[in-house]
């Protein structure tokens, strides 16, 4: 699905589920409220309630309590552009009675079931017997079936529901693409750690609507948190050797790159697997969070500037000017030379 699109004064009336909002306080010293909407899986809108309408007063004090997040409600408003992007002004909200939250939530495009069937063969494949031990340690936890379910990211890539295991999936494929290259590197070291690097998030984001970030999330974020709970699972086995707890935990802690580099890992990479697996994770992530982009954004134009953190300008090559059926038959004097 394609991010919808509107007019300018088109009218609203529909259910639609609140992200977040607050009461603020106009330049008039009057209240307003201003939040969020998700009108669909693929689009948010802001929406601003005015406390004067017409000939009603008092509209925020009346709407207040509706208007809180979390929840699913019915909106009729018309639609204003600000900076070119579009908004909701609410005309009127009630509290929804009958919505499919499904049509809120976006999900993997690949079945999770098989993908958990993929994990199980991954994990079979590893010869080193403490790793695959490891894994099969997770898969039989009660936070496999969060993990299963959990989003990547709240934005950035793989924002959706088994998004995580999609994602881990991916680097374990590139993995096994990649290491036959560099024979020196330990397989089944970068396959544990492909699953169990990220396995924080299903503890650090809500699977809910919106994919807000937990208390424990904000607080202790996912690369603690993954690392103790893989920790506490080598515990648990007992008969683990010291050296692989030091190489999966260490691989865990460093994924997210160098420490000046200021995205959260807690070390640097110090180990050749530790910098390899660095960098393909850091590639899926970026690469996932341009394709997407790519898709949603259907504005005729040659290029997009992609939202944080990369803002890149890509060239979209299915816009461009210079399709083969669009070239005429005159010869083209120069590589420069525009259509």
């Amino acid at each position: 699905m394609a991010k919808r699109k509107f007019e300018k004064n088109e009218t609203i009336d529909e259910v639609c589920y609140i992200l977040n909002g607050t009461v603020r306080t106009s330049k008039k010293g009057e209240p307003y409220w201003q939040g969020q909407f998700k009108i669909d899986k693929d689009t948010v809108l802001w929406a601003k309630l005015w406390n004067s309408l017409d000939a009603e007063k008092n509209r925020v004090e009346k709407y207040k309590k509706i208007l809180t997040a979390n929840k699913a409600v019915r909106v009729r408003g018309v639609i204003e552009f600000y900076n070119d992007e579009p908004s909701i002004t609410i005309s009127d909200v009630i509290e929804a009675k009958e919505f499919d939250l499904s049509r809120f939530i976006n999900k993997s495009p690949y079945d999770k079931e098989e993908m958990i069937k993929e994990f199980d063969k991954f994990t079979d494949s590893i010869k080193d017997e403490d790793y695959r031990k490891l894994l099969k340690c997770f898969r039989e936890s009660e936070v496999f079936e969060k993990y299963s379910l959990a989003p990547a990211a709240k934005a950035i890539h793989h924002a959706y529901l088994s998004g995580l295991l999609e994602h881990s999936l991916t680097l374990a494929k590139n993995v096994d693409l990649l290491c036959s290259n560099y024979p020196e590197l330990n397989r089944d070291l970068l396959i544990a750690g492909a699953f169990l690097h990220d396995l924080g998030k299903c503890f650090e984001i809500s699977p809910e609507i919106g994919f807000e970030y937990t208390i424990v999330g904000k607080l202790w974020g996912h690369i603690y948190m993954g690392a103790k709970f893989v920790d506490d699972l080598i515990n648990d086995i007992g008969d683990f050797p010291l050296e692989k707890r030091r190489q999966i935990i260490h691989l865990i802690l460093s994924h997210q790159g160098f420490k000046e580099d200021m995205f959260g890992s807690p070390v640097d990479p110090a180990t050749p697997e530790a910098v390899f697996f660095h960098y393909l994770d850091n590639l899926d992530a970026k690469l996932r969070h341009i394709l997407y982009n790519l898709e949603m954004n259907d504005a005729d134009e040659p290029f997009i500037r992609t939202p944080k953190p990369l803002e890149l300008l890509i060239y979209r090559v299915e816009k461009n000017y210079l399709k083969e059926e669009n070239i005429t038959k005159k010869e083209r004097k120069s590589l420069f030379e525009e259509d």
